[in-house]
Order: C-alpha cells, then structure tokens, then sequence
C-alpha cells in the first residue's frame, strides 16, 4: 500500500499560522513553513513587510480571551473580526501597523540595553 501527502509550504511574508485549538495564539515565521492539522494559516492578498504580520498578530493574539477554557476557536476564525487602523479612505494604514511594532521594539531594545549597562557597571 503506497500513501501520498500533500503538504503545502506558506510564504512567510503573507501568511500567519493560527493554533485554533488549545492554546489559541497567531505567529509570525521566519522562515517558509507547514502547519499540522490543529493550525490554521490566515494569508494576506500581498506580501507585507514582517513588522505588520507582528501587528496583525498582536491584534488576533488579544482575542485570545474570546476562545479561553472551554471555547474552542476551530469553527469560529472565519467569523473573527479585528479592528485595524485605516487611512481617511478606510484602507487598512498599513505603514503606521509596521512603524508601531517597530517603535515597541525600539523601545524594549532600549531598557534591554539599559538593564545591562546597569548590570555591567
């Protein structure tokens, strides 16, 4: 008996993976990558530089509290709606997603930095 898989690789630039059972939680891939059977993989139209996947993540990730114990999420992502800043236009404001998550980490960077002058002197 000869079995075949199909395994499909996501783009790491537009796609998110989606852990819809247990603990309900979005990431961002360095790299290309496959999903099991309990993932699910939420994929943008384009590609998006990797600072706004983080801000869709970070957005999807504080919904958690909708899918908590007893509330499993596997039927309920595609009726998932997440608020995102727009331009005047009602576009999604992509640039200000990806300069917000950019500033977080400048400024976690920052007291890393800051802890470890102050544990080097």
């Amino acid at each position: 008996m000869e079995f075949s898989f199909f395994h499909l690789k996501f783009n790491n630039k537009t796609t998110i993976s989606l852990a819809d059972r247990g603990n309900f939680v979005a990431y961002v891939h360095p790299n290309d990558f496959y999903i099991g059977t309990r993932v699910k993989a939420l994929s943008l139209k384009e590609e998006k530089d990797s600072y706004i996947l983080h801000f869709l993540t970070i957005v999807i990730n504080n919904q958690r509290v909708r899918f908590s114990y007893g509330y499993n999420a596997t039927n309920k992502v595609a009726d998932m709606k997440i608020m995102l800043p727009t331009d005047k236009n009602g576009t999604p404001y992509w640039e200000y997603m990806g300069k917000f998550v950019k500033n977080l980490e400048k400024e976690n960077i920052e007291k890393v930095l800051e802890y470890i002058y102050i544990y080097i002197t």
